[in-house]
């Protein structure tokens, strides 16, 4: 990833000439809330967006924190090119009953990529980008969703970026779209600051389908090795998910099944979602999960079986901005997604 990192910001620096040459004929830059800052000269856009956090969760200290801020750049300096990059400041403050912390900020890369539009249906993509497997994991940014919390079965089954190249286009399929994207990942040799939840090597293969306006459908494949302390063996992840819409109804779901080649126990997850409109731009959310099998965490492993509830309210007083409020409740759930009060403000900007 640092080659990568060097790669690109020399591409920047390369059209430099771009950015000195205001004329005549230059546009004003021009802001909009929610979509960023566009400098048009440059074919620069600029943007981001923050989440803060509280928590008061059982067995745990309550605390309050700005755990969110990324940056977005994108370049389109020719229509069959655009580098985009997702640059996020995590943790930057902590504060619960005993102090205010904040040694444990840190910055990461979260995307960085070069995409190549082959032709008008075919796109080559280059970098460091989120893993196509379900919805959640490739919408993920907090003023998007609908929970200050993330369904369990898109956090520990697989990791959430890879690093490498993928292919996609979509093509009609009796008169409606099926999107399809193909993917290599080389973590280990191109991104050496590897965590427990970074790849050491995948491919994989995301589909979807649109089955009417209302309700699409996907599938995903993942075969992948994983970065961890112990042994871990090849593992193929199989997923299906749904989304479906209407006069703002919205209902979603994904399924994961991982099978280790060892002839290690497989692992099961799911999650059910609904959003359902109350007026004046409230929402009333409830989701259902259920996992079963041994998952790796940073406190350790889990094992067995959990049943996780949230239910909750989401308001979005404008389209960037949303302001949500849960409660998490479960059985087998403590270590994993512990019961307690969640709630959150985040906005793009």
């Amino acid at each position: 990833m640092i080659f990568l990192l060097r790669f690109f910001f020399l591409l920047i620096l390369l059209a430099n000439p771009l950015f000195a040459a205001a004329t005549e004929h230059s546009q004003t830059p021009h802001y909009r809330w929610g979509r960023g800052l566009y400098l048009p000269d440059q074919k620069i856009l600029l943007g981001g967006y923050f989440n803060f956090t509280f928590k008061a969760l059982q067995g745990r200290r309550k605390q309050a924190e700005l755990d969110d801020l990324s940056l977005f750049f994108t370049w389109a300096p020719h229509p069959r090119w655009r580098l985009f990059s997702e640059l996020e400041l995590e943790d930057l403050f902590t504060i619960d009953s005993h102090s205010l912390n904040s040694d444990e900020r840190f910055f990461s890369v979260e995307r960085l990529y070069l995409d190549y539009f082959i032709t008008g249906s075919w796109r080559l993509r280059l970098g460091k980008f989120l893993t196509p497997v379900g919805r959640w994991n490739v919408i993920h940014a907090s003023p998007l969703v609908w929970t200050t919390s993330r369904p369990t079965v898109t956090e520990h089954f697989f990791a959430p970026h890879a690093s490498g190249a993928m292919l996609s286009t979509t093509f009609p399929l009796k008169e409606h779209d099926l999107d399809i994207d193909l993917y290599v990942d080389a973590s280990k040799a191109l991104d050496p600051k590897m965590t427990m939840v970074t790849f050491k090597t995948a491919f994989g293969l995301r589909l979807n389908y649109e089955l009417s306006p209302q309700l699409q459908m996907g599938a995903s494949f993942v075969h992948f090795k994983m970065q961890r302390p112990n042994f871990q063996p090849a593992t193929d992840l199989f997923g299906l998910d749904m989304f479906w819409n209407w006069h703002r109804f919205e209902l979603s779901s994904e399924f994961a099944y991982r099978r280790p080649q060892s002839g290690r126990r497989s692992e099961t997850g799911l999650y059910l979602q609904g959003a359902i409109p109350l007026g004046h731009r409230l929402f009333a959310v409830g989701r259902y999960e259920y996992l079963q099998g041994t998952h790796f965490l940073e406190s350790g492993r889990q094992r067995g079986t959990a049943h996780i509830g949230v239910g909750g309210l989401a308001w979005r007083p404008a389209t960037p901005l949303v302001l949500k409020v849960e409660y998490r409740f479960g059985h087998g759930n403590h270590r994993l997604a512990p019961d307690g009060l969640l709630m959150s403000i985040a906005m793009l900007f």
